[in-house]
């Protein structure tokens, strides 16, 4: 068989590929939309559901995460596809390859739990229900630093980490000193910081 022959018939294969593979994320992301508890009823290759312990944690009373409250939230649910699936074409575009991508490797039996997000949730997103965070922040707090809302700084995510358990009673700015640490120095030991994060004074030396 020619060359070209042969080339033509390798991609009319990729392309019905791709496109049976983009109707499928279509369908997926169509069904999650529905049902978020649908992100957990895929199966990993080890045994146990893909996503079942973020998934148990977020709905589990009182609330242990970020998810949990946003799930729940009396004036407006935000589960799974409201924060996952991205703000504007753009943004939907990207996530819905990498859906696609993420959905033949499962069926190829190459995917397990994912460690951390492929794209990670936007500040555009978050900005769909909470916008107008630094008009209305007083100049002292965090929102009212300039600096905290320049592009590659901290994101909004990277702060208030949807799906980390903090501690029932526990400080809450405990569990994002680390984030402060990407650019201040020893946070923990920063009096403004403390302040603005509600934890306990330094004592004094």
């Amino acid at each position: 068989m020619p060359l070209r022959a042969e080339m033509k018939k390798i991609m009319l294969g990729a392309a019905v590929f791709a496109l049976l593979g983009g109707a499928l994320a279509a369908y997926l992301q169509r069904r999650a939309n529905a049902d978020p508890a649908f992100c957990v009823s895929c199966h990993l290759p080890g045994g146990g559901a893909l996503h079942a312990p973020k998934m148990r944690r977020m709905r589990q009373l009182p609330h242990v995460d970020l998810a949990g409250a946003h799930d729940a939230a009396p004036r407006g649910r935000a589960g799974c596809p409201e924060c996952h699936h991205g703000s504007g074409a753009g943004e939907r575009a990207v996530i819905f390859m990498l859906q696609a991508k993420n959905t033949a490797k499962y069926f190829l039996y190459q995917y397990r739990e994912p460690e951390r997000l492929e794209y990670p949730v936007s500040d555009a997103v978050c900005g769909g229900c909470h916008a107008g965070l630094r008009s209305r922040a007083a100049p002292a707090s965090y929102h009212g630093h300039q600096s905290h809302e320049l592009p590659g700084k901290a994101i909004c995510a990277g702060c208030h980490p949807a799906h980390t358990a903090i501690a029932q009673g526990g400080p809450w700015g405990e569990a994002i000193l680390d984030q402060c640490g990407l650019c201040h120095r020893n946070p923990a030991m920063h009096h403004e910081i403390r302040r603005m994060l509600g934890l306990a004074p330094l004592a004094p030396r």
